[in-house]
Formats: C-alpha cells, sequence, structure tokens
C-alpha cells in the first residue's frame, strides 16, 4: 500500500484565544492528554518528522499550534494532565481553550487522542480523558477517539484494548508510527473531513 499523506505545513501559534484571527475556513481539533501523540501523529500524517516539535517531556506543546491543510486547519492543543507547567500557564489554559471550543464557529470536529499503552496498563480510561469525552458530547462536537502507540502492545493486547474500545465507542482508529497502513486510514477520513 502506498503511504498516504496529507499536505500539512505550520501556520502560526497563538498564546490567546483573541489572538486567532478570523480565518475563512474549517477547523479540526487533536486533543488529549499531555504525551498522547498528538505532535506526532501530525508528523506522521505529513510524513515530515520535524513539522511538530515533540519531545519526550510531556507538556511541550503549549499554544494553539495551527497547522494548514490546503485551505483549512488541524489545530494542536496543549496537553492535559501531568504537564509540568507553571500554575499561571494552567489557569491561562483554563481560560482560553473552552473560548476555543465553545466560541469558535470554525470548529468542525475533533480528534480525542489515547495512548493505548497506557490504557492497557491501567485498564480504564483516564478521568481525563472521561471528561474530555463528556465535554465534547456536551457540546454536540463531533469526535473520533485515535488510540496511539499501538506499536508498543503485542497482537492479543490489541485486540484486548480494541474490544474494550468496541464496547463503548462507535468507531476509533488505531495508530502506530510502525505502520503506514494506519496513518493512510486516519489521514483519508481527515481528508473527508477537511
Amino acid at each position: 500500500m502506498d503511504r498516504h499523506t496529507i499536505n500539512l505545513e505550520f501556520f502560526a501559534s497563538y498564546e490567546l484565544f483573541e489572538q486567532i484571527p478570523s480565518l475563512n475556513c474549517q477547523e479540526i481539533a487533536f486533543v488529549g492528554a499531555s504525551n498522547s501523540g498528538k505532535s506526532s501523529a501530525i508528523n506522521l500524517l505529513a510524513n515530515n518528522k520535524k513539522l511538530s516539535y515533540t519531545s519526550k517531556k510531556p507538556g511541550k506543546t503549549k499554544l494553539f499550534n495551527y497547522f494548514k491543510k490546503d485551505n483549512n486547519f488541524i489545530v494542536d492543543f496543549p496537553g492535559y494532565g501531568f504537564a509540568n507547567i507553571s500554575k499561571s500557564q494552567i489557569i491561562s489554559w483554563q481560560r482560553e481553550l473552552p473560548r476555543y471550543f465553545e466560541e469558535r464557529e470554525n470548529l468542525k470536529y475533533a480528534f480525542l487522542f489515547i495512548d493505548s499503552n497506557s490504557f492497557y496498563k491501567s485498564k480504564k480510561i483516564k478521568e481525563t480523558d472521561i471528561q474530555m469525552i463528556e465535554y465534547l458530547n456536551k457540546l454536540n462536537l463531533p469526535f473520533h477517539i485515535v488510540l496511539t502507540k499501538i506499536d508498543k502492545l503485542k497482537n492479543r493486547q490489541i485486540i484486548e484494548v480494541s474490544k474494550s474500545f468496541e464496547e463503548n465507542f462507535q468507531s476509533f482508529y488505531l495508530l502506530s508510527n510502525k505502520d503506514i497502513g494506519l496513518v493512510a486510514t486516519l489521514a483519508k477520513e481527515i481528508d473527508k473531513l477537511i
């Protein structure tokens, strides 16, 4: 199978909601816990390891990061949870992030990234991810779950994780940096949406 990627380029980062310009476009939000693999997913989808700066240290994404896809955008959000950030930054995020989700008319869809390896070890979805799912449902914002880091699991573990999510969600995607077929499947879904 040929590698299917999407044409992405970095556009801008914004610290505050009011800094985001009015754009005639559609936007997809990438959300998830700190170190869930959102930024890595952008690199995989674009087949560009340096497009989105990633780090082994959780909490590296600290802004609204806009990536242009044709005339639309993917917005990579700060990871929530265990990020090593200041109290003032946390207060800022608590103020700014809801404003985007509740006021940004361009926002059409969200992808929630969940670390499958972490889920397998704990046998449960993190409380912060549950809160995000409830929040997206409250907003009536359609979303897909993306289970990342599948390559860290054995086949039987992948089946177990998949069955757990099949019981609770209509659809979800698997993602691995070692399986171009999974990357292609996610890229094609994004192509359909924007």
